[in-house]
């Protein structure tokens, strides 16, 4: 599944299938009936490919939340009983296929008595977190079971406090019988609300791409 930029084209193939530029595409949504090692693994696979598509955009100024990348979600109706196992199998799938997490930014430490401060350090922060990408899945998300989100999203679910407590800590985990689909549309949600001045040049389409009659008539 596909969430996309609909002023962008939507080029339909056949049978129900259909091919997108990456640079209108948001983010993919993988759904799995019950999630397992193997489900996750091809997830990650699959997210990997994603994210290192090459987007021909050059952005300018920027209102809110706009990711840099194509954000990647798995989505399971039914999975293990806690969410601490489906992030056992999330880093060990990343580490078998050589990727490594981004090394989140830690929070600013400000003076609190200054009304501005505050304001500013969260913009900063957020802006850096933000701009931290992940390398494969951003979230997975378990009907029933809870959810495991990259603390690089505008969900923060967690203190500043325990950020700086635990420096290498970098997803969100919860085990929640409610809540998770929840957090999924928040995140979608998130990823469409704010706005991006983007110039696109999609002339790099056409590299390696032969026109041999071509004429140049009045």
């Amino acid at each position: 599944m596909i969430v996309y930029r609909p002023h962008f084209p939507r080029i339909e193939i056949g049978e129900q299938v259909h091919a997108f530029l990456a640079e209108s595409v948001v983010a993919t949504i993988e759904i799995k009936s019950t999630l397992n090692r193997a489900g996750v693994a091809q997830a990650v696979k699959a997210a990997r490919s994603t994210k290192r598509l090459r987007r021909a955009d050059h952005r300018g100024m920027q209102v809110g939340y706009a990711p840099s990348t194509i954000l990647n979600y798995l989505v399971a109706y039914n999975g293990p009983s806690s969410m601490r196992t489906v992030h056992t199998w999330l880093t060990a799938e990343q580490q078998d296929q050589g990727i490594s997490s981004p090394d989140l930014p830690p929070p600013l430490t400000v003076d609190r008595d200054n009304p501005v401060l505050p304001l500013l350090a969260a913009q900063m922060e957020g802006s850096l977190r933000h701009g931290s990408p992940a390398p494969s899945l951003d979230g997975i998300f378990v009907l029933g079971k809870g959810f495991a989100i990259l603390d690089n999203s505008r969900l923060g679910l967690v203190t500043d406090d325990l950020r700086r407590t635990n420096p290498s800590s970098k997803w969100q985990v919860g085990n929640t019988e409610q809540g998770a689909l929840l957090l999924f549309f928040m995140s979608l949600s998130a990823a469409v609300s704010g706005h991006a001045m983007i110039e696109y040049d999609l002339t790099p389409y056409t590299h390696g791409v032969q026109f041999p009659d071509v004429g140049f008539l009045p």
